[in-house]
């Protein structure tokens, strides 16, 4: 089995791009696909020009190869960043996370009861007035966000985060005004509003924090050959 020259290994490229691949992650993956396949059919395309053997070969792909090849690479991206945000989320039982939690509830705890519970209304406004703004700047001003045309694995990382900060606006809204209005205002539903509040800030520091910082790690280990740089 003969290893294809970087010369042939251009030629699969500019085929995929020929074919309009969109994401380069994506036809790095093809091009991977085509050229083993190439070389590992070499017995079959014994004593012929690799233009030949290119050709026979891709004239015997699938209609649909292309979009199976990005399909299963989607999924596997997607499984792989809920993966990582879910174990971003464990790390809030870690000691660090849970005193930093105790003490941002403690803090709106504060607040609710030297201030009223009135205060709640006022984060409610803050909620629904202003973080979809500042959520859909965050959004947009990550520092990754520019390449997300060009790799599918960081425009699906950027369409779970929009998931994740829909989440962030929407569950306050409806928990604080669906659910603890039912209460009458005593020590408890309080506490329950100053647990609740600390835990959304525990969740904003994941999504605007940790799983950033995650994400650049994964680049840098696992996308390394690609040479993005996010800095």
């Amino acid at each position: 089995m003969s290893q294809l020259s970087k010369e042939e290994i251009q030629q699969i490229f500019d085929y995929t791009e020929r074919m309009n691949t969109k994401y380069k992650d994506v036809q790095i993956e093809i091009v991977d696909h085509i050229a083993s396949g190439i070389e590992q059919a070499d017995l079959r395309y014994k004593d012929k020009t690799f233009a030949r053997k290119f050709y026979e070969y891709t004239g015997e792909l699938s209609n649909d190869f292309f979009y199976q090849i990005e399909s299963s690479k989607r999924k596997g991206i997607e499984k792989q960043w809920w993966r990582i945000f879910w174990q971003s989320v464990i790390k809030i039982i870690h000691p660090p996370m849970v005193i930093a939690w105790i003490l941002v509830s403690l803090i709106f705890y504060f607040l609710m009861t030297r201030f009223g519970v009135e205060v709640e209304s006022k984060i409610y406004i803050f909620l629904f007035w202003f973080e979809p703004f500042i959520i859909y700047y965050l959004w947009k001003t990550q520092k990754f966000d520019e390449h997300e045309n060009n790799y599918l694995f960081i425009k699906i990382f950027d369409d779970i985060l929009f998931k994740i900060y829909a989440f962030v606006y929407l569950a306050p809204l409806i928990i604080s005004h669906n659910i603890f209005d039912f209460f009458t205002p005593n020590k408890f539903v309080i506490a329950g509003y100053a647990i609740w509040y600390g835990l959304l800030s525990a969740i904003l520091y994941i999504i605007f924090v940790a799983l950033p910082r995650r994400f650049s790690n994964q680049i840098e280990t696992k996308y390394r050959h690609l040479n993005l740089n996010l800095s």
